[in-house]
């Protein structure tokens, strides 16, 4: 943790943003094994680059940072195709949402406290897990990376856009992520940010920048009323 849990616990928080992937679904799991096959077949014998590294990236932007210097096997369209062919089995199909999500979500707002969704997913995958969720039209700000035309996570607009959506200063938001560049986006951005952990998490991602970690969904909403209902 980045500062003692008394003085987190009494810092304001007047928002509350959310992750999608490895948030609200547990998809992570899905994806590292889906993005093993696409490192295969998109990236050159030689480059170093792990799902790990790609986690919580968008799909455009990993093209655009981790291919910038590479002769890559495939175009960008056709990267992007890698991703979308598998994308809605794992959304409507294979990935579980988290428990408690959804009603920590509608929680969070009957008791008036605006809440976004910042994610480096494309519309359609949103649209379908908002949709298993029942949380459409729900938040009161959609952030997507893919939509915006600045650099997505890790750099820290996405959670700036979000909090400047809902009316609130970035300092007093608290964000929920589960990787390392949302994290950092999260961090750089001036938020207050809570790592989740789940329970098939792999432990790869690095915590370090967050403000305080939740392993488990249970943990995890005790931790979210704590900071922004019972403050």
């Amino acid at each position: 943790m980045t500062e003692p849990e008394a003085d987190l616990e009494n810092r304001r928080i007047d928002a509350v943003i959310f992750d999608m992937d490895g948030v609200l679904v547990e998809s992570e799991s899905y994806w590292t094994e889906e993005m093993h096959d696409i490192i295969d077949v998109a990236y050159p014998p030689a480059a170093e680059v792990t799902p790990a590294d790609l986690t919580g990236v968008s799909i455009y932007d990993q093209y655009d940072t981790f291919g910038a210097d590479l002769d890559m096997n495939v175009t960008r369209e056709e990267y992007f195709a890698l991703y979308d062919d598998v994308a809605e089995s794992i959304y409507l199909e294979r990935a579980d949402v988290t428990e408690g999500a959804a009603e920590l979500v509608r929680e969070l707002q009957d008791a008036g406290l605006p809440v976004g969704l910042a994610t480096s997913s494309f519309p359609q995958w949103v649209e379908w897990t908002l949709s298993r969720l029942d949380l459409e039209d729900v938040f009161d700000a959609e952030v997507l990376a893919p939509e915006l035309d600045e650099p997505g996570k890790p750099e820290p607009f996405i959670y700036e856009e979000a909090a400047r959506r809902l009316g609130v200063a970035p300092e007093r938001c608290l964000v929920i992520e589960d990787s390392a560049s949302g994290i950092e986006a999260a961090a750089r951005a001036g938020a207050i940010v809570l790592a989740y952990r789940s329970p098939d998490s792999d432990g790869e991602q690095d915590v370090s920048r967050a403000d305080a970690v939740a392993d488990g969904p249970a943990e995890l909403r005790e931790r979210v009323r704590s900071l922004a209902l019972d403050a």
